[in-house]
């Protein structure tokens, strides 16, 4: 499971495993940054705020529950289990996300991608300001947020 640090359709766009993510938390200096810590003991400090970094991990962590789901469907038709079980001592993040999802409602694969574009629209819109002059501009408002 990969997330963008930052909106995925900008050019320059570094993407992070959440299965190597082993935590993340706010700057010990709290100065708006978030700090990720990797199974590599390696630090990476995000200037995004903690809430901020779990918000957009979100349909990151739900899309690869959707995709599990699937396949653990499609191995269980055949009689196989192809999934690797985890056998590190020391969970990840998207280890700890998956645990809590019986906890929240499941988005079904539709409702999963609709959200997913409607995200990438939202930034791509404010990527490209010179967009509100477009006569078509309202209709895709109504068409992503109604």
């Amino acid at each position: 499971a990969f997330m963008p640090i930052s909106g995925p359709m900008k050019k320059d766009v570094s993407w992070i495993s959440l299965s190597h993510l082993l935590e993340y938390r706010e700057h010990p200096n709290d100065n708006g940054y978030t700090r990720l810590e990797f199974f590599s003991r390696n630090f990476l400090d995000l200037q995004v705020r903690a809430k901020t970094f779990e918000k957009r991990m979100a349909p990151a962590v739900q899309l690869y529950a959707a995709q599990h789901r699937r396949l653990m469907d499609a191995t269980h038709q055949f009689d196989v289990d192809i999934v690797r079980r985890d056998t590190r001592s020391t969970k990840t993040v998207l280890h700890k996300q998956m645990l809590e999802m019986p906890k929240k409602p499941l988005l079904n694969e539709l409702a999963l991608a609709e959200k997913l574009v409607r995200v990438t629209y939202k930034e791509w819109k404010n990527d490209n300001p010179q967009l509100k002059d477009c006569p078509y501009l309202e209709e895709l408002d109504k068409l992503f947020f109604t």
